[in-house]
């Protein structure tokens, strides 16, 4: 009998063990999928940015043209070097001319130009993929100023990219009335928008003091956070109101007033006799014609 037992017992671990197994598994297999996820995710942002940098690349034309001016005076300075050591390449490269051309190439490298045309290329990639992403809204109004000044400007300028703004959340549509508007100081007080406007601020502003609350009053409307109310409550009671004072109105007419009575009598009479002036009138012509 116990050893009967002991067999059961042992049976049962083992299905539990392997029930174990099998979830531990296909836990595996999940946690498996989810990096498999992660990595295809952090590969798709990466050809993304890849791509706006390419593209940026080919925007920043101005950059470019600074950079060859660059060059072409260091090809000068080079070729004075070469000069002086008679023409003759060999010469010049015995008399320093690598160190010399080392010199002019990095200092081409770390010129104002080559730095603000790499910093601005990724500056204007990160926001082509904001905008491609559809995030363009997030996009500080600094930033997009200056991209616009770097493209009227014909020796272009810096592009700045102070990172995205915090998105703000308006308010459920249902809380207020249809096709009314979601007046700012219920977005101002919704959830954590106070300090995310306050942050978007001073991205947008950042040489400025910590904002009162009327400039983040005014912040918030000139960036435009808002919306409509979508509740047709309201709508539709002043809908049925009007309706049934209509048909109240329909089967308990107004009493005409003594003027009124008055007028319309002394309009009935006028008519009366205007008619029978132009019955008698037809008449005599009739006869006149007869005769």
């Amino acid at each position: 009998m116990e050893g009967l037992l002991g067999l059961t017992n042992n049976i049962k671990t083992t299905e539990a063990a392997n029930r174990d197994l099998s979830i531990i598994e296909r836990m595996e297999g999940r946690v498996q999928q989810d990096r498999q996820a992660e990595v295809a995710a952090q590969k798709e942002q990466q050809l993304m940015y890849e791509k706006m940098y390419a593209r940026s690349d080919q925007m920043l034309e101005k950059d470019r043209n600074k950079i060859n001016k660059r060059i072409s005076m260091a090809q000068d300075q080079i070729f004075s070097h070469m000069k002086d050591a008679g023409g003759s390449n060999k010469r010049f490269l015995e008399q320093g001319g690598l160190s010399v051309t080392n010199t002019i190439t990095n200092d081409i490298m770390r010129s104002p130009e080559a730095v603000g045309y790499e910093e601005n290329k990724k500056n204007l990639a990160k926001i082509l993929e904001a905008k491609e992403k559809g995030l363009g809204h997030l996009i500080s109004p600094r930033d997009m100023k200056s991209l616009e000044a770097y493209n009227k400007n014909p020796n272009g300028g810096e592009i700045t990219f102070s990172g995205m703004m915090s998105e703000i959340e308006i308010p459920p549509s249902e809380n207020f009335d249809y096709d009314t508007e979601i007046g700012l100081e219920y977005i101002l007080s919704n959830k954590s928008n106070m300090m995310r406007i306050k942050s978007n601020y001073a991205m947008t502003y950042p040489d400025k003091d910590p904002p009162t609350y009327g400039e983040i009053f005014a912040f918030a409307k000139e960036m435009g956070y808002g919306g409509t109310g979508s509740n047709q409550t309201k709508m539709k009671a002043l809908a049925a109101e009007k309706l049934a004072a209509a048909k109240r109105a329909a089967a308990n007419p107004p009493k005409p007033t003594k003027e009124e009575t008055f007028k319309n009598s002394f309009i009935g009479q006028i008519s009366a006799v205007t008619s029978l002036v132009i019955d008698q009138g037809k008449r005599r012509t009739f006869m006149r014609v007869t005769l």
